[in-house]
Formats: C-alpha cells, sequence, structure tokens
C-alpha cells in the first residue's frame, strides 16, 4: 500500500496496480466492467491513493498527480451516461463526494465528478435518494463547485434540492451576551450566495421552481439583508431574475406565465411581511436592501404587460396587492441611483408610463366598439390609481397625499401621451 495510507489487501493492491497501468492506453479500461471500474475507483479512493506519498506498487512509483488523470481520464474517455452512472451507483453517494474532493485542486481532474454527475443526472440514471444524499453529506463548498458548469447543468431536480439545502443552511445563527443581555447574531454562509448564482446560471426553471416557495424566498431576503455589509448578494439577484424571466413565459420551455406569475406572487406575499425575513432587532426602515430593490424594479420591467393586468385583477392568484407590494418596496428606494442616467424611482415611472401609454393605444386602436376598449381602460386607471397610491404612501396629511396622489397621476399621463405616438408606430 502507499506510505501513510490505509492498507489494502494483496488482490486489492494488484487490482489497482493493474488498473492503473492499463488506464493509460485509449481503451484499456473497457476490458472491465463499469461497475469493476466502479469497484476500483471505489477500492483507490477509500485507500487514499491520492496522497502523493511516492509510495511504490509493484515496479512503479506513482504521484498523486498521476492517478487524479488517470481517473479524470476514466470519465472523459466515455459519453455513454449508462456507463458514467454506473460508476457512481457502484461507487456511492459518499466515495463519489471523496473522489470529487481528491480531485477538485488538479487542474487536469477538477471537474471530472461534477460534469459525470451532470450526464448521468441529466439521463434520469441516478435516484432521488442518491442525490438527496449527495446533497446532505456535501459541504457547501462542494456544491459550489458541482454547480459550476451551466453548459452541462444538473437537472432541475437536482438543482432545487441543492437550493432547499442553502435555504436551510445558509445561515448560522450564534447566541452572544453582551452587558447582561444575550444578542442574536448572524452569519451567511461564505458559498451560499454563490451556488444560488450558480443555479440561476444554470437553469431558469429550477430557479422558478425555488421562488414558488415562501420559504426559499424569505431566506433569500434575510440572506440579502445578512450579507450585504461584507458580502455579495449578486447570487440572491441573479435567482430572483432568473426564476421570473419573462421568457419563461414562451409555452416552448415547457413553463407558461402562471408558473412565474406564481414565483411572482409568492415574492410580493413574502416581502408584504417584512418580521418574517428580517434580522430581528434591527427595525428596518425599508424592507429590503437597494440593490434587491433594483432587481425588483427589473423584474417589474420584464414584466410590465402582466402587472398591468394584475393592478386590475383583485381577485386573481397575482393581482393588486401583489402589485402594490412590489411597488411599495422598489419605491421606498425611488432616489437611489439605478444608472448614470436616472433614479431608480425615475425607471420605474418609465416602466409605469409605457404601461400606460400601450394600454392607451391598444383601446385607440381597435376603435369605439372594440372589446379591448374597455378592459384597456380598466387597466390605465387601475395603474394610475396603484402608482399614484404608492408614490404618495408615506405622506402622513391626508390633504397633502391626495394633492400628491392628483400630481403624481397627472404627471404620469401627460408623460404617457407623449410617448402614444411611439407606440402607434409599432401597431
Amino acid at each position: 500500500a502507499l506510505a501513510g495510507t490505509p492498507s489494502t489487501s494483496r488482490t486489492d493492491r494488484t487490482v489497482l496496480a493493474d488498473f492503473l497501468d492499463s488506464v493509460g492506453a485509449a481503451g484499456d479500461q473497457e476490458l472491465m466492467t463499469p461497475q469493476e471500474v466502479g469497484n476500483v475507483l471505489r477500492t483507490l479512493t477509500q485507500a487514499g491513493g491520492f496522497i502523493d506519498s511516492g509510495g511504490w506498487y509493484q515496479d512503479k512509483l506513482l504521484d498523486a498527480a498521476g492517478v487524479k488523470a488517470a481517473v479524470a481520464g476514466i470519465f472523459s474517455s466515455t459519453s455513454d451516461p449508462e456507463t458514467i452512472a454506473s460508476y457512481l451507483n457502484t461507487l456511492g453517494p459518499e466515495t463519489t463526494l471523496a473522489l470529487e474532493q481528491a480531485l477538485k485542486d488538479d487542474p487536469n481532474a477538477a471537474g471530472a465528478i461534477r460534469d459525470a454527475l451532470a450526464a448521468a443526472s441529466q439521463a434520469g440514471l441516478l435516484s432521488n435518494d442518491f442525490i438527496q444524499q449527495m446533497v446532505d453529506r456535501a459541504d457547501f463548498a462542494t456544491l459550489e463547485r458541482l454547480t459550476s458548469n451551466p453548459d452541462k447543468p444538473l437537472t432541475d431536480e437536482f438543482l432545487v434540492r441543492i437550493g432547499n439545502a442553502v435555504r436551510d443552511r445558509g445561515i448560522d445563527v450564534e447566541m452572544y451576551t453582551s452587558g447582561g443581555f444575550p444578542t442574536e447574531v448572524r452569519f451567511a454562509d461564505d458559498h451560499a450566495n454563490a451556488i444560488l448564482r450558480n443555479i440561476a446560471n444554470s437553469s431558469k426553471t429550477a430557479s422558478n421552481r425555488l421562488l414558488q416557495d415562501q420559504s426559499f424566498v424569505r431566506f433569500a431576503m434575510e440572506l440579502s439583508i445578512v450579507s450585504a455589509n461584507d458580502q455579495s448578494i449578486d447570487g440572491v439577484q441573479a435567482i430572483l431574475r432568473a426564476g421570473t424571466d419573462s421568457s419563461l413565459r414562451n409555452p416552448n420551455v415547457g413553463f407558461g406565465g402562471e408558473d412565474v406569475d406564481r414565483a411572482l406572487s409568492t415574492i410580493a406575499e413574502v416581502l408584504s411581511d417584512p418580521a418574517s425575513f428580517d434580522y430581528p432587532g434591527l427595525y428596518r426602515k425599508k424592507i429590503v436592501e437597494p440593490e434587491i430593490a433594483r432587481t425588483l424594479a427589473e423584474i417589474y420591467n420584464d414584466n410590465a404587460l402582466a402587472f398591468a393586468h394584475a393592478a386590475s385583477a383583485s381577485n386573481s392568484s397575482f393581482g393588486e396587492s401583489d402589485v402594490r407590494n412590489f411597488l411599495h418596496v422598489i419605491l421606498q428606494h425611488q432616489g437611489e441611483t439605478y444608472n448614470d442616467q436616472m433614479t431608480l424611482g425615475d425607471y420605474v415611472q418609465r416602466t409605469v408610463q409605457a404601461q400606460v401609454a400601450f394600454y392607451l393605444t391598444k383601446a385607440a386602436v381597435g376603435g369605439p366598439n372594440s372589446p379591448d376598449r374597455d378592459s384597456s381602460g380598466d387597466i390605465v386607471g387601475s395603474l394610475l390609481a396603484v402608482y399614484s397610491d404608492e408614490r404618495a404612501r408615506d405622506i402622513t396629511d391626508d390633504a397633502a397625499r391626495r394633492d400628491a396622489e392628483v400630481q403624481f397621476r397627472n404627471s404620469l399621463l401627460t408623460g404617457a401621451i407623449q410617448v402614444v405616438p411611439n407606440f402607434f408606430r409599432v401597431h
């Protein structure tokens, strides 16, 4: 056995030596069945054969890099998912993770297990139990690596289970006592945000499934608050965008508008109850971080027509109250810079203005007898009312608030009328 590693039987050592002799020649591993190859990989992993000890197998000096390259070559030498799945299923979840850990720092071998898991899972050849054990046993650094190749992604089921693990384990809570008073302090795992970013880059549909879960959305909002001071929250932003992307409304992708609407409604419901995700004791005046407000504004813009219909549909699964929740949270940050040309408030106003202009145009193009005329008028009225109400929401004096609502409504309508000709050209 390798010096300093667990010993194996003479039979195991002979099999390992013969196997390592053979894998350098293309195709020689085909002399063994996939199960036999898996068993050799299992024995090699459990024997600590990746430790660069300078040990000998028979007449060959083995170095860790050579062993790792040989093992990675086993996976890269076949594109057959059944063969790859046989290797993995023979290894089992625990040894598969150990093998991934052994290969992770070698530039010629890193990613071999990640891509193998993607191939086998996409072919439906890994059981849910195998997947769940992988997720439960892996630390977050490993889960970040396993989700890091959007060109060869894991299945949605795999990604959703990883997202749920991040939800359940992504924030640590510790109690400290200062001056006799216990204080709760929360810490975000260093890899949690990156895993969310990887999931978003890998699958919009998996992101959407996660965003239909209130507990996940609450976690994402809490993670953004806990991380905001010293860690990136771009992963939270990415998964919010990916899971509500308007392209998912295309039936050709296997999703419909109702899935996006459910995600939007779930986000809105969570935003309506900030106590469910806020950091206890901070008494924050603004519900979300500025970066999240910008992302919510982009989501609003991307799904503008859906928000317009929802503004006049109080009883639908995605309705007026959801629109109000989005606008209220976004407009708390209206003075924040959106880009070099405008503030976040200006960006939202431009979006709502374009919505109003679109429906004014739709009513006009159809003529007085058009069935769209009344419904378009209702939508315009709802948009003007919801937007002006939310803009004036924080004004405490009733008369001043009413005056402000009229001012916001008139300003928005004037701007919309000015851009109506642009919509006529489109029609």
